[in-house]
């Protein structure tokens, strides 16, 4: 007992025959009982820190609206994949996707409809894109970004295309949008085996170029430099 707190029950038996425990031998397992409570505190003190450490570092890369990685965690997690995959000589892909008229849909049915729909399409994205070192991440209001390593820009699309008709099966009404009845993405894809002469930022900017010829095209479709 430490604390006036219970920490276990240490017991201590002589099977072989009875005998009587002197005072010294009972005050020796009781200094044993209080090391041992001292130590089982401390782990589990341990633990609770552990715990608190870990919620505090998701604090600071999920995005609270939806749940996915936030800007942060992506600026971070895309440069060290380019750094890596620049080494190894190996493909990185991006996907920069853009919720088709959302302003015209928080115009529509309100910013707290507009939350839940982004956190969906947000959900949605990430449920798509399964790989463990793939990235889904908000990139910026209605804008998200998915990082996709070791994936050329032909694998990349097909994930993009496959993320274009999962949004569509949601069946999310937007009445007002001169696109389709349903919530609808434009995506832009790129993809590239990353150099040590330049940056992810040009990754980004083809991915973002691309994006904006999707919405230029007509929207609800995919744009890639394959």
């Amino acid at each position: 007992m430490v604390e006036r707190k219970l920490w276990g029950i240490f017991c201590v038996e002589q099977c072989s025959q009875s005998r009587i425990w002197i005072i010294e031998e009972i005050e020796l397992l009781k200094q044993i009982t209080r090391q041992l409570a001292i130590a089982i505190k401390q782990a589990e003190l341990y633990q609770t820190i552990e715990g608190n450490n870990k919620q505090l570092t998701e604090l600071t890369i999920i995005d609270s609206l939806t749940g996915i990685a936030n800007r942060r965690k992506f600026d971070e997690y895309l440069e060290s994949e380019w750094k890596r995959l620049a080494r190894e000589k190996f493909p990185l892909s991006l996907i920069l996707c853009d919720i088709d008229h959302f302003k015209l849909y928080n115009d529509t049915y309100g910013h707290q409809a507009g939350d839940l729909c982004l956190r969906k399409v947000a959900q949605a994205v990430k449920k798509t894109v399964k790989r463990p070192a793939d990235l889904t991440a908000r990139y910026g209001g209605e804008e998200l970004a998915i990082v996709l390593p070791n994936t050329t820009p032909e694998g990349a699309a097909k994930v993009a295309k496959n993320i274009c008709r999962q949004i569509q099966a949601l069946h999310i009404p937007h009445i007002n949008s001169s696109t389709d009845m349903y919530i609808t993405l434009s995506l832009g894809v790129a993809g590239c085996i990353p150099k040590h002469d330049s940056s992810a930022e040009d990754l980004i900017a083809k991915a973002d170029s691309n994006l904006y010829q999707a919405k230029k095209a007509g929207r609800n479709r995919v744009i890639s430099n394959q």
